[in-house]
């Protein structure tokens, strides 16, 4: 009752109510807004900021961004209050990321080649809960035997935001097989079908502002997508192909029933991986 969580969607009324609010039979209200400050235009940010800056002393505020937002308005704005702080995760250096792995594959009574080891920091990342999963699952596959990259490509996921784009490309190909190909595979290797939810709400939130930037100039390059979303370049090429599959009032009516999906996922009415399903059959015209 005192918390409310944000993602992807919103609406000013809605997010001014529910940070002036006070708290029910509590000290404290928690807001927890999920991309806001990357989504929000430089024009609009005049409104937002008065929002935040009126803020009651019992509602804690959480912004949560995945892209660099440090040159948007409103965290300049809001960066500059006595009562904000500013916590950036911490990436580990592939070399630490090596020696985390050898280690933690000893414990797992393994051993593992220097050629695997690059190929797991590469393709999992830093998420180490992920890692370890991956570790467990390799050591138990070698069976004695020492790990090798042969074994990492048979069994460890690829990074799940370059399968996303995968999936995103069949998906605004209409190519149904192929989409469901990639869901079916993601499932076996343990995926959790809220974080494919989660990662699949983003990438129609991303294709929703490419889609508005080359409806105001269809000839718009990558390398100005980038920049005035600030998205990655990479992130950027691969989403204006997807994006023009697509109209804006396609991608306002999936990114509709995205959100739907997640209100219904968190209370309970819908599972995750129906809500996957229903998601991806949307976007596939199905």
């Amino acid at each position: 009752m005192n918390t409310a969580d944000f993602r992807y969607s919103f609406d000013v009324s809605e997010i001014r109510g529910a940070v002036s609010s006070m708290p029910f039979l509590s000290e404290k209200r928690l807001v927890i807004l999920r991309g806001l400050v990357s989504s929000i235009k430089k024009a609009d940010s005049d409104e937002w900021i008065e929002i935040f800056k009126n803020c009651p002393d019992s509602t804690i505020v959480i912004f949560y961004e995945e892209d660099d937002v440090s040159d948007s308005a409103l965290f300049k704005a809001l960066s500059k209050e006595k009562d904000t702080h500013v916590y950036e995760q911490a990436h580990m250096r592939k070399e630490a990321l090596e020696k985390f792995i050898e280690r933690k594959t000893q414990e797992y009574g393994a051993s593992i080649d220097s050629r695997a080891r690059s190929m797991l920091a590469e393709s999992v990342g830093i998420d180490l809960w992920k890692m370890e999963n991956e570790l467990r699952k390799l050591s138990a596959f070698a069976d004695s035997k020492r790990i090798d990259g042969a074994m990492v490509e048979d069994l460890v996921a690829e990074k799940l935001e370059e399968r996303i784009f995968e999936l995103m490309d069949a998906v605004s190909k209409k190519d149904a097989k192929s989409a469901l190909n990639i869901l079916t595979q993601e499932r076996r290797r343990d995926t959790a079908d809220m974080y494919l939810f989660t990662m699949l709400v983003r990438q129609v939130r991303i294709l929703l502002l490419v889609r508005d930037e080359l409806d105001r100039d269809p000839t718009v390059q990558a390398g100005a997508v980038a920049k005035n979303l600030k998205l990655h370049p990479f992130v950027a090429e691969k989403s204006i192909r997807a994006a023009r599959q697509f109209n804006r009032d396609e991608l306002i009516k999936i990114f509709a029933l995205a959100f739907d999906l997640d209100r219904q996922s968190k209370t309970g009415f819908v599972k995750p991986e129906i809500a996957v399903d229903l998601l991806v059959a949307s976007m596939l015209g199905i």
